[in-house]
């Protein structure tokens, strides 16, 4: 896995202590690029012949904990918003072997993933450009939680601690070329 857009001494010398408190994305795995200082992820490498998985530079273990994003540019597929244990990344192809058993979150409105397995509903996925997205963690709840704004719809997913023990991390998957998230400040 590559990291992109390390910040310089420079740059952190310029950043409040609030800025590095704030979350951001920090891991590439795949073809996005970071600007901003981590605050928008876009897919723009296709050469790279894989979808984008990103991660957010903090780490979570207790306390709740609020991420806002927004959807600057949604192709046709679902973008995953979601959660996983800092030890471990997202496997592209899922097997008896290989499994994401700590990936918990939602492809769009109505499919999550619990202990990594894929979970579909009836509700329709109604996620557009420029929706805002609220991923809330509950650490001490052991849950998390993606508020739509628009349409004031509330998902929630308790987690298995076991499976996916703390610390966890933001997982934020970017399918479609052009796909673009930004995490608000």
């Amino acid at each position: 896995m590559a990291e992109t857009n390390d910040i310089s001494v420079e740059e952190l010398d310029s950043l409040s202590t609030i800025d590095i408190l704030k979350e951001r994305f920090h891991e590439v795995d795949g073809g996005a690029a970071l600007y901003n200082n981590g605050l928008i992820a876009k897919y723009c490498f296709r050469t790279l012949g894989k979808y984008p998985i990103l991660y957010g530079y903090k780490r979570y273990s207790s306390g709740t904990h609020r991420i806002y994003f927004q959807i600057e540019k949604r192709g046709d597929l679902r973008c995953f918003f979601g959660i996983g244990t800092a030890s471990e990344e997202v496997k592209r192809v899922i097997s008896i072997e290989t499994d994401n058993r700590s990936l918990y979150g939602w492809w769009g409105l109505n499919s999550c993933a619990i202990n990594g397995k894929v979970q579909r509903n009836k509700e329709k996925n109604d996620i557009k450009n420029y929706d805002k997205l609220t991923l809330v963690i509950q650490c001490d709840e052991q849950k998390i939680q993606l508020e739509h704004h628009r349409t004031k719809r509330t998902l929630e997913l308790p987690i298995d601690i076991i499976l996916c023990p703390f610390p966890w991390k933001i997982v934020v998957e970017l399918p479609t070329y052009g796909d673009c998230v930004h995490i608000l400040q």
